[in-house]
C-alpha cells in the first residue's frame, strides 16, 4: 500500500491514518493474509501512524516498510514491489519514475475507498 498516497487522497491533502486502516482492513476482509499487506511510509509519518493502537499493531507486526528520511517514497514503493512481485495499492501513476515503474505498471490498483477503485491508474 502506497501509504502517503492512500492517506492523502483528499482535496485538502491532509494525512489521514484512518484511510490506511480502511485500506488494510478491506484486504483482510477479502481474505488477504495480514502478513501479505505492507504499507510503505516515510519515517516522517511515524509519530502520526503509531499514535493509536492500530498503528502500533501494524508497526509491531512489521506491516510498515519505513522509507528512510530523504529517500523518494514513490521510488522506494516501486522498487519494493518490483523486487517482491507485489501489487501496489495507489492512486499514483508514478509518471515521475516511468522507467522504474514499468515493471509494476500492470500491478497498480486503486484503494478501495477511492471513487474509482475498480479502475487501475491509466
Amino acid at each position: 500500500v502506497d501509504g502517503a498516497n492512500v492517506a492523502r487522497f483528499r482535496q485538502d491533502g491532509s494525512f489521514r491514518p484512518s484511510a490506511l486502516r480502511a485500506c488494510v482492513e478491506f484486504f483482510a476482509r477479502e481474505g488477504v493474509p495480514e502478513a501479505r499487506v505492507v504499507v510503505t511510509l516515510s519515517e516522517t509519518h511515524w509519530q502520526t501512524v503509531v499514535a493509536d493502537a492500530w498503528g502500533k499493531s501494524l508497526d509491531a507486526r512489521e506491516g510498515v516498510a519505513w522509507t528512510p528520511t530523504g529517500t523518494d517514497d514513490d521510488l522506494f514503493t516501486i522498487q519494493l514491489a518490483a523486487s517482491s512481485g507485489a501489487w501496489v495499492v495507489t492512486n499514483d501513476r508514478f509518471e515521475n519514475h516511468p522507467a522504474w515503474a514499468a515493471p509494476v505498471r500492470g500491478r497498480l490498483v486503486r484503494p478501495p475507498h477511492s471513487a474509482r477503485a475498480s479502475r487501475a491508474p491509466e
